[in-house]
């Protein structure tokens, strides 16, 4: 089974896809990883800047196609 995980991190979004077997370690298939450094595009109400959402939202697309 194909399976994937988006991890989005303060710093990093890393797209991971793996190969899944029942009774095996998952095996690796794709990694897709950029940094977004989040946590420099907080605002004075320590919310996210429409820059940082823009930065989120393009790597989400990207990371989708």
């Amino acid at each position: 089974m194909r399976m994937g995980v988006l991890d989005i991190g303060s710093n990093t979004g890393h797209l991971l896809i793996v190969d899944a077997y029942r009774g095996g370690p998952p095996l690796p298939a794709y990694s897709f990883k950029e940094p977004l450094r989040l946590a420099e595009q907080l605002g004075d109400d320590n919310c996210v800047t429409d820059d940082g959402v823009a930065r989120l939202v393009k790597y989400v697309g990207e990371a989708k196609a």
